[in-house]
């Protein structure tokens, strides 16, 4: 599908002569730490000649446009072998994109960048086996996904804009397929030469989280045919609030994407309006009773007079009397106030004066704690470490280093994690090092410590050692 091409966007610097690398992103989020066999972007002056030159999908050269890229271990050790994507070059723009081997190990390296005869100065970068990103609309990582909708050359964005290119736009419809374009969700060997080794959503333990509830993709895996480019399909909740910023997220082995958002709405253009977050909720008996935390992430107070609050039985509801919420701020709705209490499985469920849903969240059991947004006010929800009724989420990490054998234990050394906490933690994705920061180790995915229970890493299964 040529037309993913472009979601790969480009970001500005002047041009010199000497290359110089100022910073390496990976290609979708734009920020640090590059996935194995993910599309990454190099930034920087004087990469490429003057122009614009970009490589024939799936044969990716070593070498385009008379410019290459070695990356060499920083603990020393065999170069690694990069593919060329694009030299951009065009108004003061200078940037490169290429795509990491999946077999590339985690850890750090140094990329020098050759144009010509001249070669760059080594920068330091890491590599890790997952790191999802989400291409966005601005190509900056952050704001409206570029995310295609009915699996048509369609484009999500708040109203119908007219083409785009070959695009039509408009708002994302409930029930609806939506395509997430992105990079970074793992490696794939496959997909190196233009292959992929399929859906990746069970290997991976990949969920889409919109709006802080998760959903499970119907395919996340590698876009056939074009190295590096992650393709995530999901049909989107009905449940789903209609708003233009709707916050969505990607998790693949226990690591989130950056939060992108989609515009949401059942005709063309989604309904205007303020953003509104259910933050937190309090289902099993709080103090002085059950209770449900209202956030607004917004520049702006948000007036929720008349708005109404039920759970998941229509028949209840409790219309907000006179209310604003600054920004920034909290509202608290107490089940003194709404007369019900919430139960299990339940939901929490706001809609605008005119009926249209402006958030929601539902649950099976209850929370040991409570449920919440980690981080406050934009993630996904989780069983929070503590209740904060009416402040920021206690999303800190209940996971302990609790004892440590550095001197050839039984089997050999080791690490021994303990979970304080209330509730099992998911630690899928977390990295252990040891003092030397080019020796790492991920946590699999799937892995997950019980409450008040351990797990124990024994380093002779990883890279690791201790002293």
């Amino acid at each position: 599908m040529k037309q993913v091409l472009f979601l790969f966007a480009l970001a500005c610097a002047p041009v010199v002569a000497q290359p110089t690398v100022t910073a390496v992103l990976d290609g979708a989020a734009y920020t640090n730490n590059i996935a194995q066999g993910s599309v990454f972007v190099v930034k920087g002056t004087g990469l490429s000649a003057v122009g614009n030159v970009t490589a024939t999908a799936p044969n990716y050269p070593t070498s385009l446009n008379n410019v290459s890229l070695a990356m060499t271990p920083a603990s020393a050790g065999a170069a690694v072998s990069l593919r060329m994507v694009y030299t951009y070059n065009v108004s003061g723009v200078n940037q490169l994109a290429a795509v990491l081997p999946s077999t590339t190990p985690p850890g750090l390296y140094d990329l020098r960048v050759t144009n010509g005869s001249a070669t760059s100065a080594p920068i330091r970068l890491g590599v890790v086996a997952r790191k999802p990103g989400i291409v966005t609309a601005s190509g900056d990582g952050v704001g409206p996904a570029q995310a295609t909708l009915d699996g048509k050359l369609i484009l999500q964005r708040t109203a119908n804009l007219g083409k785009i290119g070959e695009f039509d736009t408009r708002a994302a419809r409930l029930g609806e397929r939506v395509d997430l374009w992105g990079t970074g969700l793992g490696p794939d060997p496959a997909s190196d030469s233009g292959g992929t080794s399929g859906d990746q959503t069970v290997v991976a333990q990949i969920r889409v989280i919109v709006d802080g509830i998760e959903v499970t993709p119907a395919y996340a895996g590698r876009s056939q045919g074009y190295p590096g480019l992650d393709q995530i399909v999901f049909n989107l909740p009905n449940s789903t609030a209609l708003s233009c910023t709707v916050d969505l997220q990607v998790r693949s082995g226990g690591v989130l994407s950056n939060v992108v958002t989609i515009a949401t709405s059942v005709t063309e253009a989604c309904p205007a309006g303020p953003a509104l977050r259910i933050n937190e909720v309090e289902s099993n008996g709080g103090t002085p009773g059950d209770w449900v935390e209202l956030f607004n992430p917004g520049a702006t107070p948000v007036n929720l007079t008349g708005f109404i609050f039920k759970d998941n039985d229509d028949s209840r509801n409790y219309v907000i009397p006179s209310a604003t919420i600054p920004p920034g701020g909290y509202l608290l709705l107490e089940e003194a106030d709404f007369n019900f209490g919430l139960g299990s499985p339940d939901a929490a469920r706001l809609y605008r004066p005119d009926g249209t849903l402006a958030a929601s969240y539902s649950w099976t059991p209850h929370a040991a704690t409570t449920y919440g947004r980690c981080p406050n006010g934009a993630g996904a929800f989780t069983t929070t470490t503590s209740s904060t009724k009416g402040a920021s989420n206690d999303c800190s990490i209940a996971v302990k280093i609790n004892e440590i054998e550095s001197d050839s234990g039984t089997p050999g050394d080791w690490v021994e994690f303990l979970n304080t906490g209330t509730a099992a933690v998911d630690v899928s994705g977390f990295t252990f090092r040891d003092s030397d920061n080019a020796r790492a180790y991920t946590i699999p995915a799937g892995t997950a410590i019980a409450a008040g229970g351990y797990l124990v890493t024994l380093l002779s299964k990883t890279a690791l050692t201790l002293s």
